[in-house]
């Protein structure tokens, strides 16, 4: 089959009616990533049917770059999934977005996530919705209190070991580790001060740097190229020595690629069904879904979701700030 249409730039240009058939296919379809490193697809996969389904959820799946696929039956029940947000699995917020046709797959830089905090020492009279959001209002963004917490507000009794909120955190700067808070004494002379320690059930990676989540400062993209193209220069240099020195070999290259009996080794050609083996023993769970992806993503359209996993997923019910 041969393009009929031709464009700079590009070796292959899609018809418009293949993009258009795909799109219906892909109606109400959200798509979404975890920072770092994912969780596995059981995971997710439980989650999603046991909290989505109520908005329509349908089908999902995951590709071999790690994105989630959601499809709705409905594009109201995807508005009303999105708006109870943000999710969490396993305390890990999942970065979801609708999917189009012209959409780019790729991990954006994120500036501000929300996480789970518990709140450690906080004395009982802070212990009202106002309190809570007042220390909360120093770590980040408050979006809701988990509901034994906005119960203890409420009613001052209950468990009183920490408060636990979820709050937007800003990555230009730093985590917050501890809050001093100050409680005034009911005959007006003098505060007492309690320091409040921070804990955060997940921490994302943060780059200083770039300030953004996502990645770490010794694993940013920036510093990377700059030791790359150090290295690239001295790579050069050293190349040019040899070359002036006559010691550059002009044998075969790819006779390294030959075992002992003249077979070459080490190539496989195909799809590559091996599983990665780690230097402890264990296989490498992340390579292992990744080679079943292949028959989920062929059977997404066509049939249904698969069947949910013994692995649970972990959701919270909470209470939303109301200036949340």
């Amino acid at each position: 089959m041969e393009s009929t249409e031709t464009i700079d730039g590009a070796d292959v240009v899609i018809p418009l009616s293949s993009v258009k058939q795909v799109t219906d296919r892909y109606a109400n379809i959200l798509y979404g990533y975890f920072l770092g490193k994912r969780l596995a697809f059981p995971v997710v996969d439980f989650f999603a049917k046991s909290n989505w389904v109520k908005y329509g959820l349908s089908r999902l799946m995951m590709n071999a770059n790690g994105f989630f696929f959601f499809k709705f039956k409905t594009n109201e029940g995807m508005d009303n999934m999105l708006e109870d947000g943000p999710w969490m699995i396993r305390n890990v917020p999942i970065i979801l977005k609708e999917w189009s046709a012209s959409v780019k797959l790729e991990k954006e830089d994120i500036k501000a996530i929300p996480v789970w905090v518990k709140m450690h020492d906080v004395p009982l009279a802070a212990y009202t919705e106002d309190g809570i959001s007042l220390v909360a209002s120093k770590i980040g963004v408050p979006k809701m209190l988990e509901s034994y917490t906005a119960t203890m507000c409420a009613e001052s009794w209950g468990r009183s070991s920490y408060p636990r909120a979820l709050i937007e955190v800003q990555a230009g700067a730093d985590l917050k580790r501890s809050v001093t808070v100050a409680i005034p004494s009911l005959d007006g002379n003098g505060y007492s001060k309690v320091e409040v320690k921070i804990e955060y059930d997940w921490e994302p990676l943060r780059c200083s740097s770039c300030c953004v989540f996502g990645h770490e400062d010794n694993s940013c993209p920036k510093s990377h190229q700059v030791v790359l193209n150090g290295e690239a220069g001295k790579m050069g240099d050293d190349f040019q020595s040899l070359r002036s020195s006559n010691q550059v070999s002009t044998s075969n290259p790819f006779v390294v690629l030959k075992d002992d009996n003249g077979d070459q080794g080490g190539i496989t050609v195909g799809r590559v069904e091996k599983k990665v083996t780690q230097s402890n023993g264990k296989q490498d769970s992340d390579e292992e879904e990744v080679v079943e992806v292949y028959n989920e993503t062929n059977e997404f359209m066509t049939s249904g979701t698969r069947p949910s996993s013994s692995r649970a997923g972990a959701s919270t019910s909470s209470t939303k700030f109301s200036n949340g």
